[in-house]
């Protein structure tokens, strides 16, 4: 039965498909052609894995527990990084000043800071401040405003041969002012000033050289790893110290000749330096032992507890300034630390054109093996 009304006499059947004679609404819709498809690629073969040597849980412990003591030797090395970008940013003209305390500024003392680890920035800064205090004939007397655990051997030995060279020029007073901690490194800079003032809390002393290594040979004879590195013939002690196989006696006795000479060094620093006012002899004093600033006093490796202020007084003593107009030297912050960042210089990253480049002599920094005056409480 159809579903449209009959039409009116006279008139043909309407066209189911609809007066524009358009597809009826109620045909099915036509039948799509599909596109042509490319034919299907096949998967790649799956890469299998080749299954696990023999102990090789053993060898993923021993090379886990390698990474990690290898990188905790690194942490001493990191930090010197670190600091050295907070000590020096590479600046030539880093030469700012602050007032303390006024006065005739043709009677100035020059406060100058050695402060955090000593390394090479450390020294090369302070050289661009003594060399423009060494051109300033308005400067009377130098006071060290000396907070440090102490540092690298070769920069902390640079800081008080450039001290020695200074006074040799000028010949005005040079006095110590230790903050925190005048240790290590940071003693060997101060034995040679003409007065050493260090607050009652201070912590001074620590004359010794340390040289921190590790050994992972027992436990690489155990999952067979060996240390094949190749000397020159007749170089024996050009692997010496190498972490990865045990060490003989004559390499061990060597390396120590190595620290004894940078000790022997330091005494003898603080021997001229102090000499006269010390009480007990070199050898007794540099046990390695921190100090108390009591203690140091009583030794004779410092000549006054007390504050800055009395290391103030005593320079413009022994300069006989009648008015003395104190001033701080600063370094002007880079552009990283002036957003609170450390120095680019101090994470071994430069920013050039097209981004930041990694230096390339960062690993080997990292790695090296350093001799240090340097207390790190253990």
């Amino acid at each position: 039965m159809s579903m449209f009304p009959p039409p009116p006499p006279g008139q043909p059947p309407i066209d189911p498909r609809g007066a524009m004679g358009g597809p009826s609404p109620f045909a099915p819709p036509p039948q799509m052609t599909p596109p042509m498809m490319p034919p299907s690629m096949p998967y790649p073969p799956m890469m299998m894995m080749p299954p696990p040597r023999g102990g090789g849980w053993v060898r993923g412990i021993f090379l886990t527990l390698a990474t990690t003591i290898f990188g905790l030797s690194l942490t001493l090395n990191i930090y010197l990084l670190i600091m050295t970008g907070l000590m020096g940013g590479g600046r030539a003209s880093s030469l700012n000043t602050d007032v303390i305390k006024a006065g005739d500024t043709a009677q100035q003392i020059a406060v100058v800071p050695i402060r955090g680890l000593i390394v090479d920035a450390t020294y090369q800064q302070f050289n661009k401040w003594i060399s423009a205090i060494e051109e300033d004939s308005n400067v009377k007397a130098i006071v060290l405003d000396v907070d440090t655990p102490g540092g690298e051997v070769t920069a902390s030995d640079q800081i008080h041969r450039r001290i020695q060279a200074f006074k040799a020029v000028r010949n005005i007073p040079v006095v110590v002012s230790m903050g925190g901690m005048g240790t290590s490194g940071g003693y060997y800079v101060s034995a040679n000033a003409n007065w050493i003032v260090a607050q009652p809390t201070t912590l001074t002393g620590n004359i010794g050289v340390r040289w921190d290594r590790l050994s992972l040979a027992k436990m690489a004879d155990k999952v067979g790893v060996e240390d094949n590195s190749l000397h020159s013939t007749g170089a024996d002690f050009k692997t010496a110290g190498s972490m990865w196989k045990t060490e003989t006696p004559a390499e061990t006795a060597y390396l120590t000749g190595l620290i004894d000479e940078a000790f022997r060094i330091f005494k003898g620093v603080v021997k001229d330096g102090r000499g006269k006012n010390l009480t007990q002899s070199i050898d007794e004093i540099a046990n390695g032992k921190v100090y108390t600033a009591t203690e140091a006093k009583t030794l004779g490796l410092i000549d006054q507890v007390d504050y800055p202020d009395a290391a103030y007084a005593k320079a413009a003593s022994l300069a006989g300034l009648s008015s003395p107009h104190v001033v701080r030297y600063s370094r002007p912050p880079s552009f990283f630390e002036s957003f609170g960042a450390e120095s680019s210089a101090s994470l071994g990253v430069k920013l050039e054109a097209g981004g930041l480049k990694f230096d390339r002599n960062l690993l080997h920094d990292l790695a090296a093996p350093r001799m240090m005056y340097h207390w790190n409480g253990h």
